[in-house]
């Protein structure tokens, strides 16, 4: 998770669309699925929210930014898929 909080997109004050920011809550929130997500390739949307003991509608909406970003993706079908780092995100971790 250190690695995560060094990237740009995660420092404060980051603009990921002109007029908009992500605050520290909701920068910390992202990390802490982003990890999840890093350690377990695939885990759908209720997995993730019964680990971060979030509802599913709170982790929906990070998940929504996450993506914005440019962090995470979607893939498979809309019940039985689940979420992955881009290979942007992955290549940037190994740096």
């Amino acid at each position: 998770m250190k690695r995560l909080c060094k990237l740009p997109l995660f420092r404060e004050g980051y603009i990921f669309r002109e007029g908009y920011s992500v605050n520290d809550g909701i920068r910390s929130e992202i990390i802490r699925l982003t990890d999840l997500i890093a350690s377990s390739e695939g885990i759908n949307t209720l997995d993730l929210a019964t680990r971060r003991g979030k509802s599913k509608p709170t982790v929906e909406r990070y998940l929504k930014l996450a993506k914005l970003l440019g962090v995470i993706e979607f893939s498979g079908a809309p019940k039985t898929g689940g979420y992955y780092l881009t290979k942007k995100m992955k290549k940037k971790l190994k740096e």
